[in-house]
């Protein structure tokens, strides 16, 4: 493994189809999570993440909590410490074998708007 964790950013917000993004590294394993903020608008907005089924993502939804502290926006996310993932600041028996990356974390998070969008079709 040639530790892409030491050439990466700690975080990375972007844009995608119009939701607004972030990847944050855990400070205490190195792994990272990836987030997205849910307007009002959404069918998913005040859902706690284990309530939420149908939305496949890397080791499933972790995360749901308030972005800010007007409560506009509804966060849910997800982490890169499962099983088989790598902690690159873990022991060796918290320690998987593959490193999800940056631009793995940001594909798992388009592909969840992506399947957010579509589940909104159905309201």
């Amino acid at each position: 493994m040639e530790k892409e964790w030491l050439k990466e950013p700690n975080r990375k917000e972007f844009t995608y189809r119009g939701y607004h993004c972030f990847i944050q590294r855990h400070m205490q394993l190195g792994h990272l999570c990836g987030y997205v903020d849910l307007p009002k608008s959404s069918k998913f907005y005040g859902v706690d993440y284990y309530k939420i089924s149908n939305i496949s993502v890397h080791g499933d939804l972790t995360y749901s909590n308030w972005s800010d502290s007007t409560k506009k926006l509804w966060r849910i996310g997800f982490d890169c410490a499962h099983s088989d993932d790598f902690l690159p600041y873990g022991t060796f028996a918290l320690t998987g074998t593959v490193y999800r990356n940056i631009n793995y974390v940001e594909n798992q998070i388009k592909q969840m708007i992506d399947q957010i969008i579509e589940l909104e079709k159905e309201k």
